[in-house]
């Protein structure tokens, strides 16, 4: 199984929305107030070509990004192959190194 955590670190009390899916599953919309985190756990499937995306909306920030992809073995490295810890900043999208414990400026934001 892997797990997938998003957390709202906006430093101004904005929230945070959040649609997540995959070619599969559509995970829906979910509103995020700081310091609250969204997690779902899942299952590979067959081809393992796993992949989700998230619009994640802030009061000045939008962005689409990718989550969780299994073709790509550095990102895996970053998840210890299985759990992703996802921070929503100010600044960006940040992805925890699970080994180090360091948090890594994944993403910008796209607007």
């Amino acid at each position: 199984k892997y797990h997938v955590h998003i957390s709202n670190d906006f430093s101004n009390g904005n929230k945070l929305t959040i649609h997540c899916k995959s070619r599969d599953d559509d995970l829906g919309w979910h509103v995020l107030q700081v310091s609250e985190e969204w997690s779902w756990t899942f299952r590979e499937n067959i081809y393992g070509t796993t992949l989700f995306w998230c619009n994640l909306i802030g009061e000045n920030h939008s962005a689409s990004v990718k989550v969780f992809y299994m073709y790509d073995t550095e990102f895996l490295k970053m998840c210890n192959y299985k759990e992703c810890f996802w921070s929503v900043r100010d600044d960006g999208i940040y992805l925890k190194n699970d080994w180090t414990a360091s948090w890594s400026l994944w993403y910008d934001w796209e607007h």
